[in-house]
């Protein structure tokens, strides 16, 4: 059975797997880059579970045949555990970079309105706006 050639939906499986253990914690940027571009050349189930086997399983996902019918329903749409995961991706890596640039072009205009007006109300904005970039800066790299 580990020898039987796999589906683009077990490959979609691992995918799945790989993501949710890297907004677990459990793997790297570059380490999931590496897997997923594996399991987009694996041909075997073989080597599909070689890219799992060092990580805990986790509840509800495991990797499964695409063969298995046995439960005669056709999936339609992602799954609310697919939805979560993306809202959780989305809020953890694109709302910090927004928050980031936002920060940055905010600081720049306060900045040159700062030159020119140098007024106390100019210099708590550029201050505040200062406060958002970097704390946006170490958010980004402590992720």
């Amino acid at each position: 059975m580990d020898n039987k050639r796999v589906s683009p939906a077990e490959r979609d499986q691992v995918r799945a797997i790989l993501q949710e253990h890297f907004v677990a914690g459990r793997l790297e940027w570059a380490d999931l880059a590496a897997r997923i571009a594996a399991s987009d050349g694996a041909r075997t189930r073989r080597d599909l579970e070689r890219l799992v086997t060092d990580l805990p399983p986790i509840p509800g996902m495991a990797l499964t045949s695409g063969e298995d019918h046995s439960a005669g329903k056709i999936r339609r749409g992602p799954s609310e555990a697919d939805v979560e995961r993306s809202l959780k991706i989305a809020l953890y890596l694109f709302l910090p970079l927004v928050i980031l640039v936002y920060g940055v072009a905010l600081l720049g205009v306060t900045v040159s309105h700062w030159l020119t007006h140098a007024t106390p109300a100019a210099r708590l904005l550029a201050l505040a706006c200062l406060v958002t970039v970097i704390a946006g800066t170490v958010y980004l790299l402590m992720w």
